[in-house]
């Protein structure tokens, strides 16, 4: 629009805010995964759809169950109740497996009271002559009662208790260790495998056992490691006793790392003893609790019955291996001990707690622990995949969009089931799958966004051409633009240089361009500011509109002060020296206003009588020498309201081109606070003598307006009703 300056202050406004909320969101998706709260969706999501994806596995043979269950004790003669079991059975099983070659026994089951003396001392003589047997210690966790403090109940601090093996048998032991898996959270995923209790970090039974598994690499382990160990390490580290072993390697691991220890284990280690000693660095440097790698459901591990291997010793293919000894019962109403895990079947059978200890020793002997990615690793795959996903969507088709992300997120969940599956390496899953829809919510926005901001700046650049309702329907569709379109109630404004052609003859192209923008700026101006709004421009002639439900006094009175603000404005000011009087049209009624036009060329305008009239109206000027002429509907809207301060002059019927019926004109004089008296003697005189000349009486009609010129010698309509009557008179 003349005097307008495109900017794309919106766009820009836009683009800084999504670029904020862009890098807004990937500051929190990055805290996100640096957080525990992404281990724990994971925990409670990823891992259970990789276990499902990668199935139950073959194990390694390294480990075997000896199972208790209530079938077999049955079959002994014996109660369910293990604890009342003679101990001499127990005795009988390690010297059975020992025959067959067993490296170690751990015992998931606790001898925390004495029995009878002589059973209690041959299982302690068996355990002796064993030398690799591992007990269990229980951890008692009592849940006292409340106790009332100042009248509010107070629970007292949950303390362990610990109950160790009975001495007898506790003296003969290679190893005593705990472990305790929780109930809560609902499914067990990891293990502890160093635990704080009163005598200070402790290992558990699954390190014990591999500690005693592997006693005999012990002394070979501390040879090759001998020129990396401080003395007080070394001097720790007595195979004789393997958790003080395993705390000591484990200490040393934690201050100085495992660079050191790795190059002399390639450089002085055979490739033969290599992995079992890299089995016990690796299971000392583990974390507190380790993510458990599990190989199925229940009996997934070799199992063999108890009852079994008293029976038929030779059944037992233990030669070599580390036996675990617990419940491993079967039917789902008489299991205890049993916990729910990622291959809990779905008749309700879980997995034991000593089938998951097993397990644990045969992850951390063939270096199977689960291994998440590093926290900062963690967050910069879930940006980066985030990232990935808001690209695609935001910059692709959204059908190709949608192919890319399912491609890339296959993509993904292939290599995560890949390296999970042979290399123990656990990648998020559930992350990923949720950012796809954190991303398209996103990058929806995003597109919604960018419309918006697209929508804005054409409806901006419209504006410049068309009102600004026109605007935003166009910026919002641009389709259909013939059925853009409504019926109103308004006013039509209509102005008109007069002697415009005398001017476009006598200034260049450019400087008339110039000249007709600045007209322009300042009669848009007025129109605004009185609530109008343009219609269009066609040469020296601007149309202005006010619409409403129903024609108002209101809407009459602004359209009539924004006529005399223009009149006001050109009678006393020039632009760039030239004189630009402008006659103005008013009229309202009914009208259609919407898009005009056809194929590839549309113009925004009012439609119907209303605008005709009003064009014929402000060509009345001419002939009466006015400046601004309004129709009857408007002019009744005026004279109704007795305190307006708007002064008409009624100038009577007049026949106009391709009307069939005469308009109504009124003159718009002025304002009532900048008129003089001679205002109103002229429209007094001036409207006897009008009436004179409706009653017929052209003579007569013709010396009253005489006599008004005389008076009055520059007033339009006098003369122009003089010259009627002279004409018809003579």
């Amino acid at each position: 629009m003349p005097g307008h300056t495109l900017h794309d202050t919106t766009a820009t406004g836009y683009r800084r805010s999504d670029t904020s909320i862009l890098v807004s969101i990937t500051v929190l998706l990055f805290l996100f995964g640096l957080s525990p709260w992404l281990t724990r969706l994971e925990a409670a999501f990823g891992l259970q759809w990789l276990f499902h994806g990668r199935g139950a596995i073959i194990p390694p043979d390294s480990a075997v169950i000896v199972a208790i269950d209530g079938a077999g004790a049955a079959r002994m003669g014996l109660p369910t109740a293990v604890d009342r079991w003679p101990r001499a059975r127990h005795a009988e099983l390690i010297r059975a497996l020992q025959a067959r070659g067993a490296a170690s026994i751990a015992f998931d089951i606790a001898f925390t009271e004495s029995r009878e003396p002589n059973q209690d001392r041959a299982l302690a003589q068996a355990i002796k002559d064993a030398g690799n047997i591992v007990l269990f210690k229980y951890l008692q966790r009592p849940q006292p009662d409340p106790i009332t403090v100042a009248g509010q109940a107070v629970t007292v601090l949950d303390i362990e208790r610990e109950l160790p093996p009975i001495a007898v048998l506790g003296r003969e032991a290679a190893a005593i260790a705990t472990f305790t898996l929780p109930k809560i959270p609902v499914r067990v995923d990891r293990a502890v495998l160093f635990t704080e209790l009163s005598a200070g970090l402790e290992v558990t039974l699954p390190v014990a056992a591999l500690a005693v598994y592997l006693r005999p690499y012990l002394p070979r382990l501390l040879e090759v490691l001998e020129p990396a160990l401080p003395a007080a390490t070394r001097n720790a580290m007595n195979a004789q006793q393997p958790q003080a072993y395993m705390l000591a390697l484990r200490r040393y691991l934690a201050a100085h790392g495992d660079g050191a220890v790795e190059r002399y284990l390639r450089e002085r280690a055979t490739a033969t003893e290599r992995p079992y000693l890299r089995a016990l660095v690796g299971a000392a440097n583990q974390p507190d609790a380790a993510y458990i790698n599990f190989y199925g459901p229940k009996r997934s591990l070799p199992t063999i019955d108890y009852d079994t291997v008293l029976k038929d010793p030779a059944a037992a293919n233990v030669s070599g291996k580390a036996v675990f000894v617990g419940l491993v019962e079967t039917r789902q109403t008489e299991q205890w001990d049993v916990y729910n895990t990622v291959f809990s079947q779905p008749n309700g059978v879980d997995i034991s707690g000593v089938e998951i200890a097993a397990t644990v020793f045969a992850n951390l002997l063939h270096e199977q622990t689960l291994k998440p990615l590093p926290p900062l690793v963690n967050a910069l795959l879930v940006v980066s995949i985030a990232l990935l996903l808001y690209r695609f969507m935001t910059q692709l088709p959204v059908r190709y969009a949608l192919a890319a992300q399912g491609l890339l997120l296959a993509a993904y969940a292939w290599l995560a089931a890949y390296l999970f599956t042979h290399l123990q390496w656990w990648l998020p899953l559930a992350a990923p799958l949720g950012l796809l829809l954190f991303a398209n919510l996103a990058a929806v926005s995003s597109r919604y966004r960018r419309s918006r901001r697209e929508q804005a700046r054409i409806t901006e650049a419209l504006e410049h051409y068309l009102p600004s309702e026109a605007a935003r329907q166009l910026g919002g569709d641009v389709r259909r633009l013939q059925e853009q379109r409504r019926l109103v109630e308004g006013i039509c404004l209509l102005t008109d240089i007069q002697g415009y052609t005398a001017v476009a003859e006598t200034l260049p192209p450019h400087d008339l361009h110039r000249v007709m923008n600045r007209y322009y700026s300042q009669l848009m101006q007025t129109v605004k500011r009185e609530d109008g709004r343009v219609a269009n421009i066609v040469g020296d002639s601007l149309l202005a509109l006010w619409t409403v439900d129903a024609l108002q006094r209101s809407c009459c009175e602004k359209a009539c002060r924004a006529a005399l603000s223009i009149r006001e404005t050109f009678q006393q000011s020039k632009i760039e020296g030239v004189a630009l009087p402008t006659s103005i049209g008013i009229h309202g009624g009914a009208f259609s206003l919407g898009n005009l036009g056809a194929m590839d060329h549309y113009e925004y305008s009012p439609v119907g009588d209303i605008v005709n009239a009003t064009a014929r109206l402000e060509t009345l000027n001419r002939q009466l020498g006015t400046q601004i002429l309004l129709t009857e509907s408007i002019a009744q809207k005026i004279i109704a309201n007795p305190t307006t301060d708007l002064i008409i002059r009624y100038l009577g019927h007049f026949k106009v081109k391709n009307k069939s019926q005469p308009l109504v004109v009124h003159e718009l004089v002025g304002l009532r606070e900048r008129a003089g008296g001679a205002t109103g003697e002229l429209i007094n005189r001036f409207g006897e003598a009008l009436s004179i000349y409706e009653m017929g009486d052209k003579q007569r009609a013709l010396n009253a307006f005489k006599m008004v010129l005389s008076r009055f010698p520059d007033d339009g309509p006098s003369r122009y009703y003089r010259t009627v009557c002279e004409e018809y008179v003579a």
